[in-house]
This record gives structure tokens, C-alpha cells and sequence, in this order.
């Protein structure tokens, strides 16, 4: 939406995230969710309501939809969900409108008919280098220069990401968090962890290092929200006092506010790519 090039080319924009779960209800209540706001659609809409909002919605209007981290293989669940889409938006005022999908399936973008495909190749090792010192050093690259010693480990675990921005910026955060200790970065660089799971390319080893190394309370503080759906949207207070229901936040002094420590909790989380800012 920040985009004045994409958001002066369409009318309305829409970011869906349908991860692994493909139900083609559920997701035409996400974008008519989405493509209404502020306006929230009641969560028992039938589809008939559901495909008339969205018919509302697009109709005569140019749009641009994300469909972000899709699994489905499934041809006829995602040509029923196309059908929806174009129906509603079925005039001359729509030509133009996109539909973008985000994949790690080959499968799944053959299956989507896409005639424009973008294959993310993984950062070269000058990338990946500059990208971790970024995170990992409070100076970058001049203090890199001098702990030659955290320097070679750090080489190593860059090797070890693969390419992979997100597992990159999520080590470097836990190194930074660990300032200069050498041994600290050595048992990070030496975990079995690494051992685990390299298919996904490095991405849950590094999540799981630094769910690992954090404090008891954030990580019952991350484990509470697995109350919540998949992909579910947090919303910073709410998720705050969720927190507070179920006294997950105990001040250690007098004057500190809970809420304070909640937001400080979010944010040191948020570092460490737990959570994703919208």
C-alpha cells in the first residue's frame, strides 16, 4: 500500500496469506476482510454473502491480490477460486487486475498457470556477509574488522544459512544479543541444530537456535500464542493483554508498568523474526 507506483495502477490492494491450509471460504472471506477494511465481515458469513461482498468490492475496479506462501496443489480448489475472483470483477473498468502468488513450490506455480515467473535465487556470500554484520555488529563492518576471531565464526555461520536472508538477519540478532562473547557465538556456530531439518534450507534450525537462547518468560510468553490460527494478524494490545489474562507478565519492580513490559517483550520477539511487522 506504502507503493505510489503499484497503489496509482490499481483501486483496491489486498495481501492474503493462505499458507497450507487451502479452503476456498476462508480465504474469499480474507480478501472481501481485507478489500472492506475498516469494515469487518461477520466470521459465519455464508459464501452466497461472501461472493456477493465481493462482488461489491471489485466490481469495476482494477485489483491487485497477493496471495502469499501458497501449498495447494490442487488444480480445482484454486480454479473455483478464480472463477470467484474474475466473476466479480468481470467488466472493462477491471481489465488489468493481478493476481501474485508467493511459493516454495515449483508444483504450485505450475498448477497456478502463471505465464511470469520470478525464481528468488539465495544472496551470494559478499550479501550474505554484509547482510549479517548489519545485524550481528554495532558498528558493522569496522567492528567486524576487529574481533577477527567472531569474525571467522561468523563466516561460518553464514555458510551454514544457505543464501537465506530471513536465517541470516534471525542468527545475526542472536549473535548481537550475545555482544562479544566468543564462546557464546561458538556454541551457536557448533549446535546440533544445525543438523536438523537442512531441506527447509537452514530457515527452522536458525528459528529454533534462537527460540532456544531466549529468556524462560518470552518463550512462554511465544509459546501462549499457539492459542491462536495459523497466520493469525497480532495486534500489539490485544496481544498484550492476552498475556496479562493468563499472568504471563510479572513486573520485577515496583514502578514498571506490565503493558511496558509486554511491548518490551513484542519488540525483543519481533528481533528475533517471530513476529512480522504488517
Amino acid at each position: 500500500n506504502d507503493d505510489i507506483e503499484v497503489s496509482k495502477n490499481f483501486d483496491v490492494l489486498m495481501w492474503v496469506c493462505v499458507s497450507d491450509s487451502f479452503v476456498v471460504n476462508r480465504i474469499i472471506f480474507q480478501i472481501v476482510e481485507v478489500a472492506s477494511k475498516p469494515y469487518i465481515v461477520e466470521q459465519n458469513s455464508s459464501l452466497d454473502a461472501l461472493k456477493s461482498l465481493l462482488d461489491q468490492k471489485l466490481h469495476g475496479k482494477r485489483f491487485l491480490l497477493v496471495l502469499d506462501d501458497v501449498w495447494n496443489e490442487n488444480l480445482s480448489k484454486w480454479k473455483v477460486l478464480r472463477d470467484y475472483l474474475f466473476t466479480a470483477s468481470s467488466d472493462k473498468e477491471s481489465k488489468g487486475s493481478k493476481i501474485m502468488v508467493t511459493t516454495r513450490s515449483k508444483n504450485v506455480a505450475s498448477i497456478m498457470g502463471s505465464n511470469l515467473q520470478f525464481e528468488l535465487k539465495p544472496f551470494d556470500k559478499g550479501e550474505c556477509w554484509k547482510l549479517f554484520v548489519k545485524f550481528s555488529f554495532q558498528e558493522a563492518e569496522k567492528e567486524a574488522e576487529e574481533y577477527p576471531r567472531l569474525k571467522k565464526i561468523g563466516k561460518n555461520v553464514v555458510q551454514k544459512c544457505n543464501g537465506i536472508p530471513l536465517a541470516i538477519v534471525t542468527l545475526g540478532c542472536l549473535l548481537r544479543s550475545k555482544s562479544h562473547d566468543e564462546n557464546e557465538w561458538k556454541k551457536i556456530s557448533d549446535s546440533e541444530m544445525w543438523e536438523l531439518d537442512q531441506e527447509n534450507n537452514a530457515i527452522l534450525p536458525s528459528l529454533r537456535l534462537s527460540y532456544n537462547y531466549l529468556p524462560p518468560e518470552l518463550k512462554q510468553c511465544f509459546s501462549y500464542c499457539s492459542c491462536f490460527p495459523k497466520d493469525y494478524p497480532f495486534v500489539v494490545i490485544e496481544l498484550i493483554m492476552f498475556w496479562m489474562a493468563h499472568g504471563l507478565l510479572q513486573p520485577t519492580r515496583e514502578d514498571e508498568d506490565v503493558e511496558d513490559i509486554g511491548e518490551f517483550y513484542i519488540k525483543i520477539e519481533a528481533s528475533f523474526s517471530f513476529f512480522a511487522s504488517n
